[in-house]
């Protein structure tokens, strides 16, 4: 009879776990997006809710996987790439609020964490990422409970003046309770997510046409110009102006 195995660190059992089998974990995960993508930005893994959400089955089956430009418009691709490039350069993308378009076409609202993926010696090979739809599915409603009210008023009336006041009134909660929600099953605060939400849908214009970077702030309920600068600059690693830009000089190469 065999001695009994001597206890392991945890290193050790980890390390000889079949990679593939811990990518097969992230399919028992019904309502969160997974996936990996190469240094290139092509998506070399995407578990089974990331397919049936993102991926559309009009997309040609080629010898090279796809990367955010085949399967989607370029102005939501164009975001997308953005935070990646940060991403490969070190950073961490954690609970963004961004606009995205769902298989069928219609668009809907994702909170998503990006994370540089490293080889060995530590070097950034590519990235993988997490995403959760926010409000939409029966899964994220049901998860959410009295915060599908808030959420849909959020996206209804983002160009006024809203105060946390009229989210808790229109979900008949107290602020308080409001604000331990929002931080339990999104991380963030109402107001976080109210600038979330006015942040995203600014730069989806600004991606998308030629409006006036003031007017678009106004439109976003955003009342004084220099602040929505600021506050894109720090949500999105870059000034409008610079989005603007660099959107126009890839239409330029195209």
């Amino acid at each position: 009879m065999s001695e009994p195995r001597a206890s392991e660190s945890r290193q050790d059992f980890l390390s000889r776990l079949a990679p593939l089998q811990l990518l097969e974990i992230f399919d028992l995960l019904s309502d969160t997006l997974f996936w990996i993508k190469n240094a290139e930005g092509h998506f070399i893994h995407a578990n089974e809710c990331a397919q049936r959400v993102l991926i559309s089955s009009n997309v040609p089956e080629t010898d090279r996987a796809s990367t955010d430009y085949d399967l989607f418009p370029q102005h939501i691709a164009e975001q997308f790439v953005q935070d990646d490039q940060r991403v490969m350069r070190g950073e961490v993308v954690e609970d963004r609020l961004e606009m995205t378009v769902l298989h069928g076409g219609e668009l809907g609202w994702m909170s998503t964490s990006k994370y540089p993926l490293r080889d060995h010696h530590g070097q950034v090979i590519g990235s993988y990422g997490i995403s959760r739809q926010v409000g939409q599915s029966a899964v994220a409603r049901r998860a959410l409970e009295v915060l599908a009210p808030s959420i849909d008023y959020v996206r209804n009336h983002y160009k006024e003046a809203l105060e946390v006041g009229d989210l808790a009134k229109n979900a008949n909660l107290s602020i308080s309770a409001l604000e331990r929600r929002f931080r339990k099953h999104l991380g963030k605060s109402p107001k976080q997510f109210i600038s979330g939400v006015r942040l995203e849908t600014a730069r989806h214009r600004l991606l998308r046409s030629t409006e006036a970077i003031a007017t678009i702030a106004y439109d976003c309920g955003f009342v004084d110009p220099g602040y929505f600068s600021r506050q894109y600059q720090k949500h999105f690693g870059e000034s409008p102006s610079q989005t603007r830009r660099r959107v126009g000089a890839l239409q330029k190469a195209e």
